[in-house]
């Protein structure tokens, strides 16, 4: 096969993945540009208007700027270096726009007096700690904070999830033991304000047990919990990789999006930051306020990185949504420290 096709993995983005190229492919097969097998195959043409449509909220420069490449790679994970070379990217790019050699030359992010970033993080974070608890001052539009967490929406990928608990004896403990505690003795969690059990499951038994912070010789039991639906759930894992600009209609929402993934970042990193258990009652607060909106809006529950692993975490407000099916007992044989200067 030439080159004249392409498929979903030489562009990285999750709409024209999902949607957009198995809906304009009429085949599929071996991508001759980034060797994916058994993948939707399209002319780099029909994609045309979705790219002229994001590159609208670029410019030329005659002095400094960058490739357009390098932009759309750094603002939306676009032609991922683990799939195209810079320079194969360069080509598929300028096929999709029918050889204008316009995108040869260098852009910068256009300018608009119309955009502005939804709200800046560190200020809620820092109320919400430190000032007002539950009635924050600080200036949201909560109407479009609703509108960019759904920019995060997903399905939970998996049935399969695990859950695990340090044993206080060499006895591993039950199915029953191994849920969400009673609410009278939950206590504050990363998503979960005290007194309001949410049930915290990880992707794979390795991080279930990292993220109970054992020590070595620590038996620990690990859950086996299967969803009993898809859930609906905002995923904090990667914002800049799971955002498609490809769904907005114009260059000043697709500006005012790139101007809002900060914050959808600094959430993620919110969830994912180590906290000590004695600072726990107030560093949790941020995160347990955006999973109370996430809540608010009718998800599941959130989707967040490790923080002591590789794999996913996943907090499920309604515990009942999942149900552990077999417990098995492990040891701890080894734990990683990772050290680095602190400036605090």
């Amino acid at each position: 096969m030439s080159n004249d096709f392409c498929c979903p993995r030489c562009f990285g983005d999750t709409y024209l993945e999902k949607y957009r190229i198995p809906e304009q492919s009429s085949e599929e097969g071996l991508c001759p540009r980034c060797a994916s097998r058994g993948v939707p195959l399209v002319r780099p043409e029909q994609l045309e208007e979705e790219f002229e449509t994001l590159l609208s909220a670029y410019e030329v420069v005659d002095e400094g700027g960058e490739s357009i490449i390098s932009l759309l790679r750094r603002d939306w994970c676009l032609f991922p270096e683990d799939s195209l070379r810079h320079s194969d990217a360069q080509l598929l790019l300028l096929e999709v726009m029918q050889h204008d050699g316009t995108y040869l030359k260098k852009f910068r992010v256009r300018e608009s007096d119309e955009v502005a970033p939804i709200a800046d993080w560190g200020g809620i974070r820092d109320e919400l700690r430190y000032k007002n608890r539950y009635f924050p001052q600080e200036n949201v539009d909560f109407d479009a904070l609703a509108g960019l967490l759904a920019h995060l929406a997903n399905t939970t990928e998996a049935k399969t999830w695990c859950r695990a608990r340090i044993q206080v004896s060499p006895e591993p403990f039950d199915l029953r033991q191994m849920g969400a505690p009673p609410r009278e003795v939950s206590s504050h969690g990363r998503a979960s304000p005290p007194g309001i059990p949410y049930l915290y499951l990880a992707s794979n038994a390795e991080t279930g047990v990292s993220e109970v912070r054992p020590h070595p010789s620590d038996y620990v039991s690990v859950a086996q919990f299967e969803l009993k639906k898809d859930l609906k759930v905002i995923d904090f894992r990667n914002p800049r990789r799971y955002v498609s600009p490809f769904v907005l209609g114009g260059d000043i929402q697709i500006l005012q999006l790139r101007a809002d993934l900060p914050f959808l970042e600094e959430v993620g990193k919110e969830l994912t930051r180590p906290v000590v258990p004695r600072s726990a009652p107030v560093d949790y607060v941020p995160s347990q306020y955006i999973c109370e909106f996430a809540k608010m809006h009718k998800y599941d529950g959130v989707m967040y990185r490790s923080s002591a692993e590789t794999g996913s975490n996943l907090a499920v407000f309604d515990v009942e949504l999942a149900e552990a099916v077999k417990v098995e007992r492990y040891s701890v044989e080894k734990v990683d420290v990772r050290i680095a200067p602190s400036n605090g």
